[in-house]
């Protein structure tokens, strides 16, 4: 099982391997855990996620697409979710739409870096062959 450490510790092997940190000034970090309350952290920018089921990382994607829909995080993760009309201390309640997602992280990219998202996403699906991604192969 690949846990958010798991994901962590790879990401920064990533960026330590192939990654100038006078590019970034400080290389991005994944968010805390959205559990389908309030609004999703990086919503409207470019960069990876990762879907949790509890404390196991599932599934990472790339969010850098632009489009009529929106671009970036948000629309890319939007068919994870469903809007409700309950509200709770001012944030809008979602229900996931699997009963395997408990959780999303984001990792946000500014926008003269966020190619680099796509480099990580194959990185991270190669190195941590996670349960619901494709495989790259040698």
């Amino acid at each position: 099982m690949v846990n958010v450490i798991d994901l962590k510790k790879a990401t920064s092997e990533f960026f330590s391997k192939f990654c100038k940190k006078e590019a970034f000034g400080e290389f991005p970090e994944w968010s805390s855990r959205w559990e389908f309350k309030g609004s999703l952290p990086n919503n409207e920018r470019k960069g990876c996620y990762a879907i949790l089921c509890g404390d196991e990382v599932i599934y990472v994607g790339l969010g850098i697409s632009n489009s009529n829909k929106g671009s970036g995080i948000g629309s890319r993760v939007s068919k994870y979710w469903m809007s409700t009309n309950e509200v709770i201390n001012g944030e809008r309640k979602y229900i996931s739409t699997s009963n395997d997602i408990t959780s999303i992280i984001t990792l946000p990219f500014e926008n003269g870096t966020y190619y680099l998202a796509a480099a990580l996403e194959v990185y991270l699906i190669y190195n941590l062959k996670l349960k619901n991604n494709k495989s790259y192969s040698n």
